[in-house]
């Protein structure tokens, strides 16, 4: 974990590995990095890139995680990347994750329109499964019963992915 040159103080020094940096970032690199930290909403101040690359990935992992859950919910997006990425230290980090900032900043708005999605359509959805178990045993029931089954694999899917899945189901 990278130290900032203040806080390392004699009693952390012995338990301190030192490393020479192969990499510099220009200029240009280090505003891109702070550009993508911004947009997961973490402030990040000059010179501060490096110690606040955990923190990002630490937040970007969580926000995949909160895209996706157990079925109904879309699976969640793979992170195998992410953790790649936090398992590098220093500036190879960084370079890291510029190299892959056009693509993370695709999957943060693709993340959180998931993520907002799931939380519209679960409060809506638990009350349609609520009026479902009601309404077991009713004759009048019985074809909005199907519907929903036949919509429960595709719940929480866009509106062309749920059209995709009927039309497999009735085909």
């Amino acid at each position: 974990m990278p130290v900032v040159a203040g806080q390392l103080d004699q009693n952390k020094i012995q338990k301190t590995e030192f490393r020479v940096e192969k990499i510099t970032l220009s200029v240009g690199d280090r505003l891109r990095l702070r550009q993508l930290y911004q947009a997961l909403d973490l402030n990040c101040k000059p010179n501060e890139e490096s110690t606040k690359a955990s923190e990002f990935l630490r937040m970007l992992r969580d926000l995949a995680s909160d895209a996706g859950g157990d079925a109904p919910l879309p699976v969640r997006p793979a992170t195998a990347e992410i953790e790649d990425i936090q398992r590098l230290v220093g500036n190879d980090q960084l370079v890291a994750i510029k190299s892959k900032a056009d693509e993370f900043t695709s999957f943060i708005k693709k993340w959180r329109d998931t993520k907002q999605l799931i939380k519209q359509r679960s409060e809506v959805w638990a009350t349609v499964e609520r009026l479902a178990r009601h309404a077991q045993g009713l004759s009048e029931a019985a074809d909005p019963s199907t519907q929903v089954e036949a919509i429960r694999p595709g719940v929480f899917c866009s509106t062309g992915q749920i059209r995709r899945a009927r039309a497999k189901q009735v085909g």
